[in-house]
């Protein structure tokens, strides 16, 4: 049975729901969507690749899913991504090195990640990133204190 997204709809939040490739091509469909949240979804990888063809994606929330940094090198082409949300996933934040310098990224949330010394280097990086908040990572407090020089970041580290 199709998913019911009512027209003209500019948000979708999903929870505890497993998807079929036409779910994700139906949600693909509808340009109006500024904003997806998957809580407890089973979604891919090739999942986010094809729900990337939303292009006015402002605020993605990926809770619980089964992403990995190959999601991270695809939701880098969203030109205006400007919140991204993620928890519980297995990936290091090495997809963030496919941020280019005009990424509008600018709060970002890596709790219960792989996320580790030498990624958020990778991750500190990214031009407009104001707020990171990190808890539940591998990153260490020296791993913190090395990129403390990025001062035009607010961090909120829980270890």
């Amino acid at each position: 049975m199709p998913l019911e997204i009512p027209k003209g709809s500019r948000s979708l939040k999903f929870e505890h729901q497993s998807f079929s490739h036409q779910d994700i091509q139906q949600i693909a469909q509808h340009q109006t969507l500024v904003g997806l949240s998957f809580k407890e979804c089973l979604i891919t990888d090739q999942h986010i690749h094809t729900l990337c063809q939303l292009k006015r994606l402002v605020n993605v929330c990926l809770y619980n899913t089964l992403i990995t940094d190959q999601a991270i090198e695809y939701l880098a082409q969203l030109p205006k991504l400007y919140y991204l949300f993620i928890n519980d996933a297995k990936l290091t934040g090495e997809g963030f090195k496919h941020f280019d310098t005009k990424a509008p990224l600018n709060c970002l949330h890596l709790n219960n990640t792989l996320l580790n010394d030498e990624t958020l280097k990778i991750v500190v990086e990214l031009p407009k990133l104001s707020t990171l908040n990190i808890q539940d990572t591998q990153v260490t407090f020296n791993g913190l204190l090395s990129v403390a020089h990025k001062s035009t970041h607010q961090c909120f580290a829980f270890f």
